[in-house]
């Protein structure tokens, strides 16, 4: 299942909730967290930030499945 959020800086929260809904019909051991796309033609500063909040989502998520 690929959940696909190009062009968007959400917020760690954001990110988390995209994660939860992805962990509905799967295991968490099935769940990667991939920024596969959106960085090609973006600016660096947005990647940056991109990439925090993915990393900050996935913590979030993790804590709640008692994974962190």
């Amino acid at each position: 299942m690929k959940l696909d959020a190009t062009g968007l800086i959400g917020s760690p929260e954001d990110v988390a909730g995209r994660i939860r809904r992805v962990l509905k019909p799967l295991r968490p051991e099935q769940v990667w967290i991939n920024p596969d796309r959106g960085f090609g033609w973006s600016p660096r500063y947005m990647c940056n930030q991109k990439i925090q909040s993915m990393a900050a989502g996935a913590r979030l998520a993790r804590e709640e499945v008692g994974r962190g």
